[in-house]
């Protein structure tokens, strides 16, 4: 029952810093501004104050270790993004450099 009031409150706390930018209108746009991310600031910290919010921050950075672990393609070797006119015009020699490397070391 707390983690639920503690819920809703971290709820109000962001739709306040919202309604804040608003209220502010006619003052400097970096007051505004500062108006919701002190909202969402404090929403967070009420919300993390629960078992749920907890729990999330124990998943979100497991799920940040698991990211680093990932074994991402380089900008040069990913072909899928490139236009038919950029294939065309980087060559052989642009693909003989993303070519995976041979599992043997015979070549037939």
């Amino acid at each position: 029952m707390t983690d639920k009031i503690k819920l809703g409150a971290a709820a109000v706390l962001v739709a306040v810093g919202i309604w804040g930018y608003y209220w502010l209108a006619d003052s400097a746009l970096l007051l505004r501004i500062l108006a919701v991310v002190a909202g969402i600031l404090a929403g967070a910290a009420v919300a993390w104050m629960s078992e749920p919010g907890r729990r999330f921050a124990v998943f979100a950075g497991e799920a940040i270790e698991e990211v680093k672990k990932v074994v991402w393609p380089t900008p040069r070797c990913s072909r899928a993004r490139r236009s038919r006119r950029s294939r065309r015009l980087s060559g052989r020699r642009a693909r003989k450099r993303c070519r995976r490397p041979r599992r043997y070391s015979h070549s037939w």
